[in-house]
C-alpha cells in the first residue's frame, strides 16, 4: 500500500514537471526576440569560403543576401582557386552588396 502510495505520487510529480517543462518550452517559443539591429555593428562583411562547391554556393548565396536582420551588410565570397562550376555560377549572381574575389587555381611554388 506504501508502495502504490508513493508510485502515485512519483508519476504526479513526473506529469507535473512534464508539464512545466512543456508550458516553459512554449512561452520560450514565443517570447524569443529578434537582436536588436541597433546593437548590432552598422555595417557588416559577411564572408563565404568556397572551395569546389558548384553544388551548393548559389542557394548559399542567396540565403546570406536575403536576410532581413541587416541593412547595411555586404557578402564577399572567396572563391578559393575551385576547379569545378563555381567561379561560373558566382559570376551569374548580380547584386549590389556581393562581391567575389576569385585566388589563383593553384598555389605558388613553396607555398
Amino acid at each position: 500500500m506504501v508502495l502504490d502510495a508513493m508510485a502515485t505520487t512519483l508519476i504526479i510529480a513526473a506529469v507535473g514537471i512534464s508539464s512545466l517543462l512543456t508550458v516553459n518550452s512554449v512561452i520560450n517559443h514565443f517570447a524569443l526576440i529578434r537582436p536588436n539591429p541597433a546593437r548590432i555593428a552598422s555595417r557588416v562583411a559577411i564572408l563565404i569560403p568556397a572551395r569546389d562547391e558548384e553544388n551548393s554556393i548559389t542557394s548559399a548565396v542567396k540565403s546570406v543576401l536575403d536576410q532581413e536582420l541587416l541593412d547595411q551588410f555586404e557578402v564577399v565570397v572567396l572563391n578559393d582557386g575551385s576547379t569545378d562550376a563555381t567561379a561560373e555560377k558566382l559570376s551569374a549572381l548580380t547584386h549590389p552588396k556581393l562581391r567575389v574575389i576569385n585566388g589563383e587555381p593553384e598555389l605558388p611554388q613553396d607555398w
